[in-house]
């Protein structure tokens, strides 16, 4: 059996698509919403099974959560894709007591798109920063090695893996004693054997060119396809008994001078086997091994003009031409810590001259008062003739300001072997520090989405405040920072936000709704989730939490639920205040059939008389019904309506009832609303009809109309000088069929001011009334601008 046809015009209202299933699940009924979907008519689809009306639906979990439904005899809710249209629905359905379903339906495609972008950001802000990482564990183990061969020997191992390469090598440039330049190469993931036996070095082939030359990196999928392969003779390619390449990556290794150190060459029998991320890492790798092998170079230099002098004052004089040449500051030092030299580079780096530093100690002129820790313990292992491992630190300027170094000291040592001081090379990494602060800031952008992104220490002030944040809560990035973060956004939980953060602080995950208030004061409902960042140690140090605004879904849930409980109402009225007015035409007119010929002529007119008032009751009524179910029918106007004109159109109809009660009505200049015409004179119509019906007996009614803008919106009053409203009875009279005096004496349905709400709730606004019993209403109702 079907719906019940009095509910079918509010089904027609909900944005939600709605289908009614009998047992056999052939379609009885369906709203616009529904039938729009299918690209039908709701009449077109009637008496046919849902699976003829949407055919991708076969084999889905509707058909599984339908049976269990059934089977358990409860309503069940569920999300599921619509492969047909790559669509994505929220589904509740519900058992009907003839044996079919009640189903509700909404596109949540958007959403589910939104889910799926922000996933694959927090993926590609994990690759960065675990890129991030990798670099810096890869550039500590190299800072760590100055012997080149041992040096590019990590680099070539290290690349291997991270770049998931099978097999990788290393070609570098090495210069002998007379200054001749050869290559030598390191291997990871193959036999040297294998590699040497082809008796062959790389030649300048066209696809190793941009390598060799440092134009340029090269990652190809399959690089036997690759237009540049295969371009020379004999082999035209491999020779016999090569190793199997077909996914292939080479990045080269620059000095920052511009000199090509050598090349990264990484291969792997499989297609596709290097991504961006993989080239990414590569590129990380050769950046890092450039500085390394510079310092390395720099430092046997240094080591290799130290060995050709024995004396000492010879080899520090040497020494002094190599340190004022290089690019680095390059500083000696007594076991004492007193500098004893001081480069050019020294001096611009530090801005004090060698004048200046000579004759003072590291730790007074260099060394910020935060790191005085540092210089003593390096001091207690020279002493005991321990190597110093190269680290990184910040240092002081002339100028005060602070710099990122790193530092590479070697100990210094008399004929005897007894050390007598130490080498100490700074260079400055500002620059690369600013590039992994690039790095950690790109992974912050990537997470750059519509949800309102914060990050708050333990004590949840707030450290980061993205764009999206600003813009939904109307605070800017220096006004939120530094602030609580729950106290900047008022936050209210639907359990003691207390009982929350102790959850966190235990699970270190959390996601719920919040409500949060922005600027402005407005109300933001928000799907909130956290996660927590921990130090090696586990310590809680930071939160990363995201927002999102879900405000209109749930204003959603909340109109579906008031229209259920406006439908409830509706029923219950349908089966109790009509059947009243029909009751009394079936009695009445009975009477007539059976009593009529008996009776006198007066008895059989006010018979008449009854059903025509039941009648026009039952008409009026069911006019009234009919007008608030058309409400949402509306479309909403795309500009203003003129309230003035339409203020007089609404008089224009009630020019009888204001002629009869000799009622004097003026206004204001009114403005033009963002409304639909019919929906403003419905609400003028309805409260000046109110204020004439319930006129006091003894003065001639007045009322007056009258407009003023508060803040964003327009709030309109219609005032009186009628009965007036007691204050208990000042919500209820908004109700549907409410009745505050007898019908004999005011006449009407009860629906009218159920209208007026209806309206105003369309267009987010408000109605209220103010007044005093005898002194007359005031009614207000606002519209947003």
């Amino acid at each position: 059996m079907g719906l019940d046809a009095s509910i079918e015009p509010l089904l027609e209202t909900i944005a939600s698509g709605f289908l009614a299933l009998e047992a056999d699940c052939t379609i009885s009924y369906a709203n616009g919403v529904a039938a729009g979907m299918c690209g039908s008519k709701a009449d077109a689809i009637l008496g046919r099974r849902h699976k003829e009306v949407f055919p991708a639906l076969g084999g889905t979990v509707l058909d599984e959560r339908l049976r269990e439904a059934k089977s358990k005899g409860v309503p069940v809710d569920f999300e599921t894709d619509y492969p047909a249209g790559e669509r994505w629905f929220h589904v509740r359905a519900a058992p009907r007591p003839s044996g079919g379903f009640s189903l509700f339906f909404d596109d949540i495609t958007e959403r589910k798109q939104t889910e799926q972008e922000k996933a694959e950001a927090l993926a590609r802000e994990r690759e960065a920063r675990t890129e991030a990482e990798i670099l810096n564990e890869v550039a500590a183990a190299l800072a760590g090695e100055l012997d080149l061969h041992k040096l590019v020997q990590i680099v070539t191992d290290a690349a291997t893996k991270l770049t998931g390469a099978q097999f990788g090598s290393f070609f570098y440039n090495v210069l002998n004693e007379k200054g001749e330049s050869y290559i030598l190469y390191t291997l990871a993931g193959a036999k040297r054997e294998d590699f040497e036996k082809l008796g062959m070095m790389p030649r300048n082939t066209q696809v190793f060119e941009p390598t060799f030359r440092g134009t340029g990196i090269v990652r190809s999928d399959d690089i036997t396809l690759d237009p540049r392969y295969g371009k020379m003779e004999p082999y035209r390619g491999m020779p016999p008994g090569h190793l199997p390449v077909r996914s292939y990556l080479a990045a080269p290794v620059i000095s920052r001078g511009g000199e090509v150190l050598g090349g990264l060459f990484f291969g792997h029998p499989e297609r596709g086997k290097f991504t961006e991320h993989a080239e990414r890492i590569a590129v990380g790798i050769a950046v890092q091994a450039a500085i390394a092998i510079d310092n390395s170079r720099l430092f046997y230099k240094l080591e290799e003009e130290l060995a050709r002098r024995k004396a000492a004052e010879g080899a520090m004089l040497l020494l002094g031409a190599v340190v004022d040449s290089s690019d680095d500051a390059i500083i000696s030092k007594d076991v004492n810590g007193i500098i004893t030299s001081w480069n050019q580079s020294a001096e611009r780096l530090f801005g004090y001259t060698a004048g200046e530093a000579i004759g003072q100690t590291v730790a007074d002129l260099l060394i910020p008062d935060d790191r005085q820790e540092e210089e003593p313990e390096i001091l207690a292992r020279l002493r005991k003739g321990e190597r110093v491992p190269p680290f990184e630190t910040v240092r002081r300027r002339k100028d005060r300001s602070h710099i990122d170094v790193s530092l590479t000291i070697s100990p210094v040592k008399d004929q005897q072997g007894h050390t007598i001081g130490a080498s100490k090379i700074a260079r400055d990494i500002t620059e690369r520090k600013l590039f992994e602060q690039r790095l950690v800031e790109q992974a912050r952008l990537l997470d750059l989405t519509c949800d309102a992104i914060l990050v708050r220490d333990k004590s949840d002030r707030i450290l980061y405040w993205n764009s999206a944040a600003e813009e939904m809560y109307g605070f800017t990035r220096e006004e939120a920072l530094g602030k609580i973060s729950h106290e900047l956004l008022r936050t209210e939980s639907p359990q003691p936000l207390q009982e929350i953060l102790k959850m966190f602080a235990q699970e270190g995950r959390w996601s719920g709704e919040l409500r949060h208030t922005s600027r402005s004061g407005s109300h933001i409902v928000t799907l909130s989730r956290w996660t927590a960042e921990r130090d090696e140690k586990g310590d809680f140090i930071r939160v990363l939490e995201s927002n999102n605004d879900i405000t209109g879904r749930v204003r959603i849930q909340e109109e579906l639920e008031r229209a259920n409980k406006d439908l409830e109402q509706f029923a219950y009225s349908a089966s109790h205040d009509l059947q009243e007015p029909m009751r009394t035409i079936k009695v009445y007119s009975e009477l007539l059939m059976h009593e009529g010929l008996k009776s006198r002529d007066g008895e059989t007119a006010e018979y008449l008389r009854f059903l025509r008032s039941a009648a026009s009751r039952m008409e009026l009524l069911l006019r009234d019904l009919l007008a608030y179910t058309k409400i949402t029918q509306e479309e909403n106007a795309a500009g203003g309506a003129d309230a003035n004109k339409t203020l007089s159109d609404a008089l224009a109809n009630l020019a009888g009832a204001i002629t009869e009660s000799n009622a004097q009505i003026t206004h204001e200049e009114l403005p033009a609303p963002s409304m639909h015409v019919i929906h403003l004179q419905q609400l003028f119509q309805n409260l000046i009809g109110n204020s004439i019906k319930y006129r006091d007996p003894d003065r001639q009614p007045v009322i007056h109309v009258s407009a003023a803008r508060r803040a964003e919106e327009w709030v309109f009053a219609v005032r009186d000088n009628g009965i007036g409203i007691a204050p208990q009875f000042r919500e209820q009279i908004f109700g549907l069929f409410t009745r505050l005096h007898n019908p004999d004496k005011y006449p009407g349905t009860g629906i009218g001011l159920a209208i007026c709400k209806r309206i105003i709730e369309r267009y987010r606004g408000r109605i209220w009334v103010e007044s005093e019993p005898g002194r007359g209403s005031t009614f207000f109702f606002s519209v947003p601008i």
